[in-house]
Protein backbone atom coordinates (compact mmCIF):
# COMPACT_ATOMS: atom_id res chain seq x y z
CA UNK A 1 0.00 0.00 0.00
CA UNK A 2 1.32 3.58 -0.97
CA UNK A 3 0.60 6.43 1.61
CA UNK A 4 0.97 10.08 0.09
CA UNK A 5 2.30 12.20 2.66
CA UNK A 6 0.52 15.93 1.44
CA UNK A 7 0.66 19.57 2.58
CA UNK A 8 -1.88 22.85 3.13
CA UNK A 9 -0.52 25.44 2.48
CA UNK A 10 -2.06 29.05 2.49
CA UNK A 11 -0.01 31.76 -0.05
CA UNK A 12 2.44 28.97 -0.58
CA UNK A 13 3.58 28.29 3.49
CA UNK A 14 2.97 25.05 4.92
CA UNK A 15 0.14 25.30 7.36
CA UNK A 16 -1.25 21.77 8.17
CA UNK A 17 0.77 17.94 7.14
CA UNK A 18 -1.14 14.55 6.56
CA UNK A 19 -0.98 11.58 5.41
CA UNK A 20 -3.84 9.85 2.77
CA UNK A 21 -4.04 6.82 0.70
CA UNK A 22 -7.08 8.33 -1.73
CA UNK A 23 -6.58 11.27 -4.59
CA UNK A 24 -5.42 14.27 -3.15
CA UNK A 25 -8.48 16.15 -4.19
CA UNK A 26 -10.83 13.81 -1.98
CA UNK A 27 -8.68 14.23 0.88
CA UNK A 28 -8.80 18.02 0.56
CA UNK A 29 -12.82 18.14 -0.03
CA UNK A 30 -12.70 16.58 3.31
CA UNK A 31 -10.85 19.08 4.74
CA UNK A 32 -12.93 21.47 3.27
CA UNK A 33 -16.46 20.05 4.00
CA UNK A 34 -15.40 19.38 7.70
CA UNK A 35 -15.00 22.94 8.17
CA UNK A 36 -18.47 23.99 6.41
CA UNK A 37 -20.24 21.21 8.74
CA UNK A 38 -18.26 23.33 12.19
CA UNK A 39 -15.83 21.19 13.13
CA UNK A 40 -14.08 22.47 16.05
CA UNK A 41 -9.97 22.33 15.68
CA UNK A 42 -7.05 24.64 14.53
CA UNK A 43 -6.85 23.51 11.82
CA UNK A 44 -10.37 23.57 10.49
CA UNK A 45 -10.71 27.57 12.33
CA UNK A 46 -8.07 28.12 10.24
CA UNK A 47 -9.81 27.39 6.67
CA UNK A 48 -13.24 28.70 7.79
CA UNK A 49 -10.11 32.23 8.10
CA UNK A 50 -9.21 31.50 4.76
CA UNK A 51 -13.45 31.03 3.58
CA UNK A 52 -13.97 34.55 5.40
CA UNK A 53 -11.19 35.73 2.89
CA UNK A 54 -12.81 34.49 -0.26
CA UNK A 55 -9.46 32.03 -0.20
CA UNK A 56 -9.07 28.70 0.35
CA UNK A 57 -6.14 26.18 0.98
CA UNK A 58 -4.13 24.33 -1.68
CA UNK A 59 -2.56 20.73 -1.10
CA UNK A 60 0.90 19.30 -2.50
CA UNK A 61 2.56 15.88 -2.40
CA UNK A 62 5.51 16.45 0.01
CA UNK A 63 6.66 12.37 -0.51
CA UNK A 64 5.18 9.29 -1.66
CA UNK A 65 5.81 6.06 0.91
CA UNK A 66 5.13 2.26 1.07
CA UNK A 67 3.07 1.24 4.04
CA UNK A 68 0.69 3.31 6.27
CA UNK A 69 3.10 6.91 6.49
CA UNK A 70 2.74 7.51 9.88
CA UNK A 71 6.62 7.46 10.59
CA UNK A 72 6.56 9.88 7.33
CA UNK A 73 4.55 12.04 8.81
CA UNK A 74 6.09 12.34 11.79
CA UNK A 75 9.62 13.56 10.23
CA UNK A 76 7.43 15.93 8.31
CA UNK A 77 5.70 17.36 10.96
CA UNK A 78 9.26 17.76 13.12
CA UNK A 79 11.16 18.94 10.22
CA UNK A 80 8.83 22.28 9.78
CA UNK A 81 8.34 22.74 13.17
CA UNK A 82 12.07 22.55 13.80
CA UNK A 83 12.39 25.98 11.18
CA UNK A 84 9.57 27.92 13.12
CA UNK A 85 6.85 27.01 10.83
CA UNK A 86 3.13 27.60 12.79
CA UNK A 87 1.58 24.32 12.09
CA UNK A 88 -2.09 23.51 12.26
CA UNK A 89 -1.81 19.72 13.38
CA UNK A 90 -3.33 18.89 16.83
CA UNK A 91 -0.52 16.44 17.34
CA UNK A 92 3.01 15.00 16.29
CA UNK A 93 1.31 13.31 13.76
CA UNK A 94 1.42 9.15 12.90
CA UNK A 95 -2.10 9.14 14.64
CA UNK A 96 -4.22 10.49 12.16
CA UNK A 97 -5.62 9.05 8.93
CA UNK A 98 -8.26 9.25 6.16
CA UNK A 99 -12.17 10.44 7.58
CA UNK A 100 -15.14 7.94 7.21
CA UNK A 101 -16.00 9.77 4.24
CA UNK A 102 -13.13 8.30 2.00
CA UNK A 103 -13.11 4.63 3.51
CA UNK A 104 -14.09 1.93 1.15
CA UNK A 105 -18.05 0.19 1.71
CA UNK A 106 -16.26 -2.85 2.97
CA UNK A 107 -14.35 -0.90 5.60
CA UNK A 108 -17.19 1.62 6.58
CA UNK A 109 -19.08 -2.03 7.03
CA UNK A 110 -16.89 -3.16 9.14
CA UNK A 111 -16.68 0.15 11.45
CA UNK A 112 -20.12 0.39 11.57
CA UNK A 113 -19.79 -3.20 13.55
CA UNK A 114 -17.24 -2.15 15.79
CA UNK A 115 -19.34 0.66 16.82
CA UNK A 116 -22.39 -1.22 17.19
CA UNK A 117 -20.80 -3.39 19.58
CA UNK A 118 -19.19 -0.71 21.92
CA UNK A 119 -22.16 1.39 21.98
CA UNK A 120 -24.37 -1.42 22.55
CA UNK A 121 -26.51 -1.24 25.81
CA UNK A 122 -24.80 2.13 26.01
CA UNK A 123 -27.25 4.98 27.65
CA UNK A 124 -27.07 8.86 27.73
CA UNK A 125 -27.09 10.19 31.06
CA UNK A 126 -29.66 12.92 31.66
CA UNK A 127 -27.24 15.40 32.06
CA UNK A 128 -25.05 14.95 28.94
CA UNK A 129 -28.76 15.42 27.09
CA UNK A 130 -28.90 18.35 28.31
CA UNK A 131 -25.73 19.62 27.86
CA UNK A 132 -26.19 19.18 24.54
CA UNK A 133 -29.41 20.26 24.37
CA UNK A 134 -28.25 23.59 25.23
CA UNK A 135 -25.12 23.54 22.74
CA UNK A 136 -27.44 22.95 19.78
CA UNK A 137 -30.00 25.41 20.94
CA UNK A 138 -30.06 28.04 18.17
CA UNK A 139 -28.18 26.29 16.08
CA UNK A 140 -28.14 27.68 12.61
CA UNK A 141 -27.68 25.44 9.46
CA UNK A 142 -24.18 26.16 7.88
CA UNK A 143 -25.46 26.35 4.07
CA UNK A 144 -26.14 29.65 2.85
CA UNK A 145 -28.76 30.80 0.69
CA UNK A 146 -27.06 30.48 -2.68
CA UNK A 147 -25.74 26.88 -0.86
CA UNK A 148 -29.18 25.83 -0.52
CA UNK A 149 -30.40 26.85 -4.12
CA UNK A 150 -27.59 25.25 -6.14
CA UNK A 151 -28.76 21.75 -3.78
CA UNK A 152 -31.93 22.18 -4.70
CA UNK A 153 -31.53 22.76 -8.70
CA UNK A 154 -29.10 19.64 -8.86
CA UNK A 155 -31.54 17.37 -6.83
CA UNK A 156 -34.49 18.85 -9.34
CA UNK A 157 -35.49 15.91 -11.35
CA UNK A 158 -33.24 13.04 -10.06
CA UNK A 159 -34.84 10.19 -9.13
CA UNK A 160 -35.47 8.29 -5.99
CA UNK A 161 -33.57 4.69 -5.47
CA UNK A 162 -36.86 1.84 -5.72
CA UNK A 163 -37.52 1.07 -2.35
CA UNK A 164 -36.94 -2.53 -1.09
CA UNK A 165 -39.49 -5.11 0.28
CA UNK A 166 -38.51 -4.40 3.74
CA UNK A 167 -38.21 -0.73 3.45
CA UNK A 168 -42.09 -0.93 2.26
CA UNK A 169 -42.98 -3.51 4.96
CA UNK A 170 -41.40 -1.42 7.96
CA UNK A 171 -43.31 1.94 6.56
CA UNK A 172 -46.44 -0.11 6.27
CA UNK A 173 -46.17 -1.06 9.73
CA UNK A 174 -45.55 2.65 10.78
CA UNK A 175 -48.52 3.68 9.19
CA UNK A 176 -50.54 1.27 10.54
CA UNK A 177 -53.86 2.41 12.81
CA UNK A 178 -52.78 6.09 11.97
CA UNK A 179 -56.03 8.56 10.65
CA UNK A 180 -56.21 11.67 9.34
CA UNK A 181 -57.77 14.88 10.82
CA UNK A 182 -60.84 16.15 9.73
CA UNK A 183 -59.26 19.26 8.89
CA UNK A 184 -56.41 17.45 7.00
CA UNK A 185 -59.52 15.46 4.98
CA UNK A 186 -60.70 19.10 4.64
CA UNK A 187 -57.00 20.57 3.47
CA UNK A 188 -56.40 17.86 1.28
CA UNK A 189 -60.19 17.97 -0.99
CA UNK A 190 -59.85 21.53 -1.56
CA UNK A 191 -56.10 21.02 -2.66
CA UNK A 192 -57.29 18.57 -5.29
CA UNK A 193 -59.97 20.65 -6.06
CA UNK A 194 -58.17 23.61 -7.04
CA UNK A 195 -56.34 21.59 -9.27
CA UNK A 196 -58.85 21.04 -11.54
CA UNK A 197 -60.55 23.05 -13.95
CA UNK A 198 -64.45 23.13 -13.86
CA UNK A 199 -67.19 24.73 -15.88
CA UNK A 200 -70.84 25.65 -15.52
CA UNK A 201 -73.53 24.20 -17.59
CA UNK A 202 -77.80 24.13 -16.90
CA UNK A 203 -79.99 21.61 -17.27
CA UNK A 204 -81.55 21.34 -20.63
CA UNK A 205 -84.89 20.58 -18.82
CA UNK A 206 -85.45 21.91 -15.65
CA UNK A 207 -82.89 24.71 -16.00
CA UNK A 208 -80.42 23.78 -12.25
CA UNK A 209 -77.21 24.65 -12.90
CA UNK A 210 -74.81 21.93 -13.04
CA UNK A 211 -70.92 21.97 -12.26
CA UNK A 212 -68.52 20.12 -14.44
CA UNK A 213 -64.90 19.25 -15.59
CA UNK A 214 -64.13 21.51 -18.98
CA UNK A 215 -64.03 18.31 -20.90
CA UNK A 216 -67.50 16.62 -19.79
CA UNK A 217 -70.72 17.26 -21.93
CA UNK A 218 -73.22 16.37 -19.03
CA UNK A 219 -76.54 17.84 -20.48
CA UNK A 220 -78.79 17.24 -17.41
CA UNK A 221 -78.52 17.39 -14.11
CA UNK A 222 -80.42 13.88 -13.38
CA UNK A 223 -81.73 10.67 -15.32
CA UNK A 224 -85.34 12.34 -14.61
CA UNK A 225 -84.92 15.03 -16.02
CA UNK A 226 -83.23 13.04 -19.41
CA UNK A 227 -86.16 10.94 -19.79
CA UNK A 228 -88.58 13.36 -19.26
CA UNK A 229 -86.72 15.25 -22.07
CA UNK A 230 -86.63 12.48 -24.37
CA UNK A 231 -90.59 11.91 -23.92
CA UNK A 232 -91.21 15.31 -25.31
CA UNK A 233 -89.52 14.95 -28.27
CA UNK A 234 -91.29 14.02 -31.80
CA UNK A 235 -90.68 10.52 -32.76
CA UNK A 236 -89.11 10.05 -35.53
CA UNK A 237 -89.84 7.14 -37.86
CA UNK A 238 -87.53 5.84 -40.27
CA UNK A 239 -87.67 8.00 -44.00
CA UNK A 240 -86.63 4.72 -45.77
CA UNK A 241 -88.96 2.02 -44.17
CA UNK A 242 -92.13 2.37 -41.70
CA UNK A 243 -94.84 0.04 -40.94
CA UNK A 244 -98.38 1.15 -41.38
CA UNK A 245 -101.61 -1.33 -41.38
CA UNK A 246 -98.80 -4.09 -42.15
CA UNK A 247 -97.57 -2.48 -45.45
CA UNK A 248 -94.62 -1.60 -46.56
CA UNK A 249 -94.39 1.86 -48.16
CA UNK A 250 -91.50 3.02 -50.68
CA UNK A 251 -90.10 6.12 -51.33
CA UNK A 252 -89.01 6.39 -54.31
CA UNK A 253 -87.16 9.91 -55.07
CA UNK A 254 -88.20 12.78 -58.13
CA UNK A 255 -85.77 14.10 -60.06
CA UNK A 256 -84.97 17.16 -61.98
CA UNK A 257 -83.27 17.04 -65.35
CA UNK A 258 -80.09 17.46 -63.85
CA UNK A 259 -80.69 14.27 -61.94
CA UNK A 260 -81.08 16.25 -58.03
CA UNK A 261 -84.44 15.17 -55.87
CA UNK A 262 -86.92 17.72 -55.72
CA UNK A 263 -89.86 15.48 -54.01
CA UNK A 264 -90.31 12.27 -52.27
CA UNK A 265 -93.14 10.41 -53.47
CA UNK A 266 -95.17 7.16 -51.66
CA UNK A 267 -96.31 4.45 -53.90
CA UNK A 268 -97.68 1.27 -52.86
Amino acid sequence: MRTKIYALRENGFVRYVGKTTHSLENRLGAHLQDARKGVKSYKCNWIRSLFRKGLAPTITTLEEVEGNGSKAEQEWIAYFKGYGIKLTNGTAGGDGGDTFILKSDLEKQEFRKRMAVITKGRVVSLETRKQTSTTLMGHKPHHTPEGNLKISRALTGRKKPPRSAKHCLHLSIAKQGSTWKQETYRKVHQAWMNKRSYKVTYCEECGKPIRQLVQSGKRFCNTSCSATWRMKQPKVRNRMFWSKEKTIERFNPRRDEQGAIIQLQASA
